[in-house]
This record gives structure tokens, sequence and C-alpha cells, in this order.
């Protein structure tokens, strides 16, 4: 037996022939000569040592060992197949798996949940795992880098950069006041930092460093508000719960509006002629660009991060429900 010398076209061209149990009909399929196709079968018979057709002038047969071979060799095929189909898919970025990180509020984000909708309509072969990944700044970044997790799509502080990742802003949410209902201020249609003066505030834990603090600490300037922060907590829902229980007023992003929280307000921010505070959500990926899913995945998210930014808003600025926000784009 000489199996090195037996290739995939004698395999394909035995697959025909047993399949149609004529050589004529096997050749016309094959698109070839009866003469070349009956040398092909002789020579795999002889390279495996076995008889796999009986032929004489009324009808082709399998043997046994034939039968077996036509199964083998419809498997091969179909495998040889989805092997190469796979390995093109990969290449274009449609198949494959990707680890994303999030902070533990963006999965309120309304963004997020319509880019990762689209995501998945345009690519259903590539896998989506989602986990939380609510770490300190360079916590994030080197799981980043280390090959961990291989998005993330979180907050980070403004100046938290990493030499071996690339960061991708996204869409941006102007700072809003949460407030208890029925709270003096909530009669305001408009929050200034001076009507803060006597307010008891809420905010992020400042030890940690992050983009909320950095942003309220925009919007408060130098007004020596800081001392007015009484309660911290790391994560932004339980800091709007904590403004239901009526602990003191939150400088929070304006989409958290949309969780509709009994017993909070909201009210926009006073930014007189200073430019608006508030957080980016950033994408954070490595630099090098190997994995064609993982660009793909970057790619959808900035685009349509652009198509989010310009969605119809309200007067106050805030984008509007739109359920069919990208419905433009099929």
């Amino acid at each position: 037996m000489n199996i090195n010398s037996i290739d995939l076209k004698q395999l394909r061209y035995f697959v025909a022939v047993a399949e149609e149990l004529h050589f004529g009909r096997a050749a016309r399929r094959l698109h070839m000569s009866q003469p070349p196709l009956s040398q092909q079968i002789m020579a795999l018979e002889s390279n495996l040592g076995v008889r796999l057709l009986v032929r004489n002038n009324r009808r082709v047969a399998l043997t046994e060992s034939g039968k077996y071979l036509l199964q083998a060799a419809q498997d091969l095929l179909r495998g040889v197949h989805h092997a190469a189909e796979y390995t093109r898919l990969v290449a274009l970025g449609a198949v494959g798996r990707i680890r994303i990180g999030v902070h533990f509020s963006v999965p309120l984000h309304p963004y997020i949940g319509l880019m990762l909708q689209r995501f998945r309509a345009v690519n259903p072969k590539i896998r989506l795992e989602i986990t939380l990944h609510d770490l300190r700044d360079q916590s994030q970044i080197t799981d980043i880098e280390n090959g961990l997790v291989d998005i993330d799509l979180v907050w980070l502080s403004r100046s938290q950069r990493g030499g071996n990742t690339r960061r991708h802003d996204l869409v941006f949410n102007p700072l809003r006041a949460f407030l208890p209902e029925g709270h003096p201020l909530a009669a305001l249609p408009v929050i200034g930092v001076k009507d803060l003066a006597e307010a008891q505030l809420i905010g992020p834990t400042r030890s940690a460093g992050s983009q909320l603090h950095e942003a309220m600490m925009q919007f408060i300037g130098a007004s020596g508000l800081e001392t007015n922060i009484l309660y911290e907590a790391g994560q932004m829902p339980i800091i709007v719960n904590m403004v239901a229980a009526g602990q003191g007023i939150a400088l929070l992003p304006d989409f958290l509006q949309r969780l509709n929280i009994p017993g909070v307000v909201t009210r926009p921010l006073d930014y007189g002629q200073r430019k608006p505070a508030g957080m980016m959500l950033n994408l954070v990926a490595r630099t090098s660009k190997s994995d064609a899913a993982h660009e793909s995945f970057i790619r959808m998210a900035t685009e349509y991060a652009a198509i989010y930014r310009n969605a119809p808003r309200d007067g106050m600025g805030h984008i509007l429900p739109e359920p069919d926000l990208f419905a433009a784009e099929e």
C-alpha cells in the first residue's frame, strides 16, 4: 500500500464514480473524459492494494472496501471543504471569538446594546464572550497587553495610556445632576455650581482615580465643593441608588437617566460658557492587529459610535429613543 501517492483528486474521482455507479456519468460530472478517470481509479486501487469497484459491461458495483472508502472519502472531502471555507472566513474576520471586558455600568449605555445587536446580526459566526472587567486603569491595560482580554469597553481616566494598547473614544455623555425626589434643588430647571454650595454630594471612590472623578472635578473647578462629597461608592448604579435613598446629590453621565429608579429626578447642569464635563466611553485593544475578528469589531464599534453621536436628540441634547438607529445601513 502506497498511501503517500493518494491525493484528494483521486478521492474526489472515486466518490463521483461510487455515487453514479457509472464511469460515463461520473466523467461528465467531473468535466473530463472517461479513460483518464478509469486510470485514476485503477491507480487508487493499486495504491491502496484493494479492489474498490467491480466492473463489467453491464454495471459498476462497490466492493465492501469500496463502500467503506466512499463514506470515509465523503467525510474527508466535506472536512477539507469546511476547513478551507473556515480558513477563508477567519482571514475575513467573519468567524472567531472575542473576549470583551466591560466596566460594571457599560451595559447600561444604550449605545452598547444597539452596537452589539448590530454586530451579531452582521457577524453571526463570531462568538462574543462578555465579562465584567472592572479594575483600576493600569490593571485594565495590563490585562489587555497580556492577552487576558481582547477588547475592553470601559471609562478610563483621560491620562491613562498603555504602551502596547490603543484607545478609541466612542461616545461622550455630559454630566447631569441626580437628586432625591422632593429635594429643594429639584425645583430648579438647571443646576449650577453655586446651587450645590450647601448640598451633600455622593461621588466615586477618589482613591481609585476615575474618569467620573475627573469629570466632577472639571465641573466643580475651584469652587471647593470637593469637601461636600460625604459619601463615596465604586459603581455608578450604586450611587444612583444612594440618591434614591436620600443620601445626597450625584453628578453622573446623563445616559443613566434610563434606569428610571423611583425616587430619583435629574436636572441638566449649567456650564455657562465652559465646555461640558462628562464621560467618554472608551474601547481599548492591543496595538497589534493580528486578529481579523477583533478588527471587525473595533471597526463596527467606531463606525456606529459616529452614527450614534449624530442620532436625533431632544431639546436638552439627549439622544432620543431610536430602535431603528441602524436601519439606514441595511
